[in-house]
């Protein structure tokens, strides 16, 4: 007999593929915006740090909502899946 997955289980496994890089991402764009706050506004390094901490951003809100795209009705276990609130 054939055993299928079921959301929940195909959900975790998504999460658990993405949640790595999700918070590399998310730890990234927290150091690059602390070195953006650093800088003086409109240097070089300011331009420079605020690309590196919006890149970061955009990865980690992109896996989140790519997630929730996916499985609307589980918004809150990906979010709690995802942040470790779990």
């Amino acid at each position: 007999m054939i055993k299928l997955n079921t959301v929940e289980t195909i959900l975790d496994q998504a999460i658990k593929a993405n949640v790595k890089e999700f918070r590399e991402s998310k730890k990234e764009y927290y150091y690059w915006n602390a070195k953006v706050n650093e800088c003086e506004r409109g240097s070089k390094d300011y331009l420079k740090y605020t690309i590196f901490a919006d890149q970061h951003f955009y990865e980690y809100m992109t896996i989140k909502h790519t997630l929730i795209r996916l499985f609307p009705d589980y918004e809150e276990k990906i979010i709690d899946g995802l942040y470790g609130n779990s």
